[in-house]
């Protein structure tokens, strides 16, 4: 069973550790900007949807998340604690965040 929350598989990726604690190892880590590539561009892809989504690009679906943090500026052990403010999908917002 898997937690809906992206930012631990970012962190995971990144880190290479589970939601326990236990490092698989340190060989296959990946960067932040790879992370957030397999979870919006990667992903399109293998829903075959490229086409429309993954992208910040004219003609794609364009929902948004703000953070509560930039991953880009944070230590990559506080990954997993990022959290969504705002949350617009298809013109609506979805989900208010703390604001």
């Amino acid at each position: 069973m898997a937690t809906a929350n992206p930012w631990f598989g970012i962190y995971a990726c990144v880190t290479r550790t589970s939601v326990s604690g236990r490092v698989a190892d340190t060989v296959q880590n990946i960067t932040v900007a790879e992370a957030l590539d397999a979870y919006t561009t990667e992903a399109a892809k293998a829903s075959f949807e490229e086409d429309r989504l993954g992208r910040i690009a004219e003609g794609f679906l364009g929902d948004l998340v703000l953070l509560d943090r930039n991953p880009f500026d944070v230590p990559e052990s506080e990954l997993k604690d990022i959290v969504p403010e705002p949350t617009v999908c298809d013109g609506r917002i979805v989900h208010r965040g703390r604001v």
